[in-house]
């Protein structure tokens, strides 16, 4: 036992050695995930009013908006303290250390996933690929992506194409797949994104077995004679580099640098063109929630919103693939007491995508607005789906898991067991819903 953890540390660091030294791995020995749970409302307006009672930059992962439900902060050993201090003095005694040292996971992660230094000139270059070596279980780079997605339009070129959404900020291609067999007649169509925050890596995955799952099921072949599905795996590419080869645990986009301090990125969630800036952000270039200097200040939304435009009269879904939470959220997320008119509409399937997930042996999801279950947040892309009118629009808060977002690659295939069949009742809904239905988007 202790021989291999020896060997472990040896690996660790020859690979950190072999690291330019701006590429180095931060390693984030020492800091916590600590849980709060509030037990009055009193301690839930508390607890979110940390980050302004310290003056601090907190990085909540989970947010609590009631009683009982946990809040997971990440802290530096130096922010803990205070914390602890904060909680004590305003009488919050509910709060444990859910992961001691984040450090710890982060470095065995670092093992379990290989990350050759990151470029975007890397990604574009032409390598052979084999289908048969291509582990879908596995953590993949976004050159490994695009190069799969690349096999599957030359090799499925029948009802699959291949097509760029734009270059990111660095100058990586934002490739997603057109999945669907051609017809003379206007067809229904499904969005899937994922990657729009470049730690929840659990996402591009997913998505990548859901492609794998429309072109190889033959039983699917139907449903891609009557709609269109298109998948993007990776909204924020370069922020996904960035965290797999320097920053783990980085969440933003990578543009900047920004303010007194040069802090790097937005948060793509919060920088859509609707409602931007309204609730639920920061407009301090450090913050994790900063929704920058105006809306669709990040080249990657501006792609997205693009696309969006140019298809929202077939695009009659939209999913956006994020973790972690076990939430189905829909419209509106900007404040509280809002929803769209077809509400009705929007709660049924989502409450059939949460009971397919538990029939598949997933946990259980609640469905809800972004204030009823979560926290309010405004400029989301998935409001701005909405709001452009693409029917069912929602954020999916993926599996729960006692390491937060560095959930391990041997729990991939659990978790896209359970959320695939929650995205082909999507996909079925779209393909019943019919095509010249029309709707206004009136927020209530």
């Amino acid at each position: 036992m202790l021989r291999g953890s020896y060997l472990r540390l040896i690996s660790l660091t020859i690979l950190l050695i072999a690291l330019p030294e701006e590429f180095a791995a931060r390693d984030y020995e020492g800091y916590q995930l600590l849980e709060v749970i509030p037990k009055t409302e009193s301690d839930v307006r508390t607890i979110a009013n940390l980050p302004n009672a310290l003056g601090e930059h907190l990085d909540f992962w989970k947010e609590s908006r009631a009683i009982d439900q946990p809040t997971e902060i990440f802290l530096s050993p130096e922010s803990k303290s205070r914390v602890v201090k904060y909680l004590k003095d305003n009488s919050i005694a509910e709060y444990r250390t859910k992961i001691e040292n984040v450090g710890e996971i982060v470095q065995a992660d670092a093992l379990d996933t290989p990350r050759p230094p990151p470029s975007a000139a890397r990604d574009e270059q032409v390598r052979p690929f084999d289908i048969n070596s291509f582990d879908f279980n596995e953590y993949h780079s976004h050159a490994e992506i695009n190069d799969y997605l690349k096999f599957v339009a030359t090799n499925k070129s029948k009802f699959v194409d291949i097509k760029s959404m734009g270059i990111s900020h660095e100058g990586r291609q934002m490739s997603y797949l057109k999945i669907g067999y051609p017809s003379n007649e206007p067809k229904n169509a499904f969005f899937v994104d994922a990657g729009i925050h470049a730690r929840e890596w659990i996402t591009p995955a997913v998505a990548l077995h859901f492609i794998n799952e429309l072109v190889t099921n033959p039983e699917l072949t139907v449903l891609l004679e009557n709609i269109d599905v298109y998948v993007l795996p990776s909204v924020n590419p370069d922020g996904y580099e960035y965290s797999r080869n320097s920053e783990r645990l980085w969440r933003k986009s990578r543009s900047g640098p920004r303010g007194a301090e040069g802090c790097y990125g937005v948060d793509p969630n919060r920088n859509f063109d609707f409602y931007w800036g309204y609730s639920g952000v920061s407009h301090d270039p450090c913050s994790e929630i900063y929704c920058g200097p105006e809306a669709l200040s990040e080249s990657e939304c501006q792609h997205l919103t693009d696309f969006l435009l140019q298809h929202n009269d077939t695009i009659k879904a939209y999913v956006t693939l994020h973790s972690y939470g076990n939430l189905i959220i829909h419209p509106w997320g900007h404040k509280s007491n809002a929803v769209p008119d077809d509400v009705n509409d929007i709660i049924r399937v989502g409450t059939q995508m949460a009971r397919v997930i538990r029939e598949a042996g997933g946990p259980e999801f609640t469905v809800g607005t972004g204030p009823d279950i979560l926290y309010e947040v405004s400029g989301s892309s998935q409001d701005f789906a909405k709001h452009v009118g693409i029917k069912y629009a929602y954020t999916m808060e993926l599996t729960n898991t006692p390491t937060g977002f560095i959930l391990p690659k041997s729990r991939i295939a659990h978790t896209a067991g359970h959320i695939l069949p929650a995205l082909f009742v999507v996909a079925e809904e779209v393909r019943n819903t019919d095509a010249d239905n029309t709707h206004e988007n009136i927020i209530n």
